[in-house]
């Protein structure tokens, strides 16, 4: 419906009763629904097999591929209740020239306010000339040994490289790698053991898979993560091309100034003209970041009877890290980091099964984890803490089998606390807590009805450090021009408890699926999600809203005619921007998401 265009070569075959190969080569040629959207892809794979025996098995993976597409960092600017009720957009702009960030030198929003004006859900804060593109590498050697039933030994190696540069004028956005790889290893051993009353106090029997895995990564990375003035351009009344924050008088005053937020923007070596980065701008991105880590791991599961379970799990990764501001950062802004750090993770898992038809279960996971830059270095601006995020998750619930393996039901409440890291202040606690429902019944082999229901409230809690959450905007335009304020203001809330933005509290989803092997066969699916607030000051948000899709089938002997109808009421919905804790919250009043209208996909399969 949307120029999308792809086409497929494949060949492969055995060379050798023990050994066959298969290359593939994917094309890719794709517009979108989207304004000024595209995704051109090359890509070829290749893999041979060595299986000798039931012993021994051995897998040779590679990958490799360009891609020229569109960085969809932006799409539709100024969410206001006017825009998500009735797509009315709130129109009004100043010259390129005068567009400034924060509430110094920024004119008040109502001095250049327009109209309120429909506005095509295709339309993306979006100039043509944005551009983004890569070439991906990937390279993996798998080996498995199984000297017995109950004994297998796993071997993998894992060889990946990234090479990328993408630009988006609107908000000015760049991103530059020259070339990051990373060398992943892991072997683990897996054991299936029984001990019966015979041997032992009691019967035992369970699945022991243990190893140890180590990488090594390097990322020499430069990025511009300023996103300036989002809320700035009038998407209905100028010219796409006119979104461009490099003609503005505030994109100039950070180039080349080392009192500029995140130390300003400065060239990119070896970049073309127009690409900078931002030399101190955290997990944001810009790094020259080297690392190796070493983790050793055990898992195991033990059921002592038909009624008790018990898994345990034990992880341990070590990191050995220096990471430097990249060549090309003035000498007055280079910082450099060195440190080893130790995150353990912590698992388990008892299981009681008091009838044949019921079975109650209680997990526990304790994990520290570690920030990471865009790319997934680490940054010199890191400390200590940002190596110790400390996350932790409790479940508990019963799953019920019922009439005869034809009804299921699965009922668990979880509580899960995860910590944002705040460089040089006290990590930012978050919460969810809630419960779900899950049922499934099938009468008979070809018809099955299931149905989903999850309840889910997060908070941040910002009480402990000296300011709030942070956003782009703190209020939607439509207050801007009522109050008489400037737009992107960029600006902190006061300490405080918040509870999430971008966020349904209810979420449910069901499905109908009938299949027979022979004729007329559908699937009917419904997604409804409760109302999501775009800030934290609770006055604009997404309504509860829902999504209808659909399959039909005709089947015969060999082939299969199949219609797939995607939004079949097709409904005006919205998607924020930055969902729960992403980091692309903070933009959520600088942007949100027209979700795609009614489509269908046909498909015709012919089976010999």
């Amino acid at each position: 419906m949307y120029e999308k265009y792809m086409w497929m070569v494949n060949m492969g075959g055995p060379i050798h009763p023990d050994l066959a190969y298969r290359v593939s080569y994917q094309g890719m040629e794709n517009g979108n629904y989207y304004q000024y959207v595209h995704n051109d892809q090359q890509n070829v794979y290749f893999t041979l097999g060595y299986h000798p025996s039931d012993t021994y098995q051995a897998d040779l993976i590679a990958d490799l591929g360009t891609n020229d597409y569109t960085p969809l960092f932006m799409w539709m600017n100024r969410p206001t209740e006017a825009l998500i009720t009735n797509n009315l957009y709130l129109s009004g702009s100043v010259p390129s020239s005068l567009i400034n960030v924060g509430t110094v030198n920024n004119p008040a929003f109502s001095l250049y306010a327009g109209p309120l004006v429909p506005i095509s859900r295709r339309t993306l804060l979006q100039n043509p000339e944005g551009e983004g593109r890569a070439l991906l590498g990937l390279l993996q050697y798998v080996q498995k040994f199984q000297p017995s039933e109950n004994l297998a030994i796993l071997d993998n190696t894992l060889v990946w490289y990234n090479r990328e540069s993408l630009l988006q004028p609107p908000v000015y956005y760049s991103l530059d790698s020259a070339g990051d790889y990373e060398i992943d290893h892991r072997t683990e051993c897996l054991l299936h053991f029984h001990f019966d009353r015979n041997t032992f106090p009691f019967s035992l029997k369970g699945l022991l898979d243990g190893g140890i895995e180590w990488q090594v990564q390097r990322n020499l990375d430069y990025v511009a993560s300023s996103f300036l003035g989002a809320n700035s351009w009038d998407m209905v009344f100028s010219q796409p091309r006119s979104w461009n924050m490099n003609f503005s008088s505030f994109f100039r005053q950070n180039l080349a100034n080392p009192h500029a937020k995140y130390g300003g923007l400065w060239p990119i070596p070896g970049a073309p003209p127009g690409f900078f980065f931002n030399p101190l701008n955290g997990s944001a991105g810009s790094t020259d970041s080297f690392f190796y880590s070493i983790a050793p791991f055990i898992q195991q599961t033990f059921s002592f009877n038909d009624h008790l379970a018990l898994g345990l799990g034990l992880r341990d990764t070590n990191y050995f890290v220096q990471a430097e501001t990249p060549p090309g950062t003035p000498p007055m802004l280079f910082k450099a980091f060195k440190t080893t750090q130790s995150d353990p993770l912590f698992s388990i898992s008892p299981s009681y099964k008091p009838l044949e038809w019921l079975s109650i279960y209680f997990t526990y996971v304790l994990e520290y984890t570690t920030d990471a830059a865009v790319l997934g270095g680490y940054s010199p601006l890191f400390n200590s803490q940002s190596f110790h995020q400390e996350d932790e998750l409790y479940e508990a619930g019963f799953k019920c089998n019922l009439i005869e393996n034809k009804l299921f039901i699965e009922v668990n409440g979880f509580s899960q606390i995860l910590w944002l890291d705040n460089i040089g202040l006290k990590p930012t606690k978050t919460t969810v807590n809630g419960f779900e429902l899950n049922m499934s019944y099938s009468p008979f082999k070809t018809l099955l009805l299931r149905i989903g229901y999850a309840y889910q409230y997060g908070t941040e809690n910002w009480s402990a450090v000296s300011h709030g959450p942070f956003e782009t905007q703190t209020y939607p335009t439509d207050y801007a021009q009522i109050f008489s304020l400037v737009l992107d203001n960029n600006g902190f809330f006061p300490p405080g408890l918040y509870p999430f933005i971008g966020w349904p509290k209810e979420v449910v989803d069901c499905i109908i699926n009938y299949s027979p092997s022979q004729g007329l066969g559908f699937t009917l699916g419904l997604s409804w999600f409760s109302s999501q607030f775009l800030g934290y000051n609770y006055s604009t948000s997404i309504p509860p809203e829902f999504v209808i899709r659909s399959r039909i089938t005709y089947s015969l002997p060999h082939c299969q005619l199949a219609l797939y109808f995607f939004n079949l009421t097709d409904e005006k919905y919205w998607l924020p921007f930055g969902v729960g804790i992403q980091s692309a919250r903070i933009f959520d009043y600088a942007n949100i998401v027209p979700g795609m209208p009614f489509w269908i996909q046909a498909t015709l399969s012919y089976f010999f």
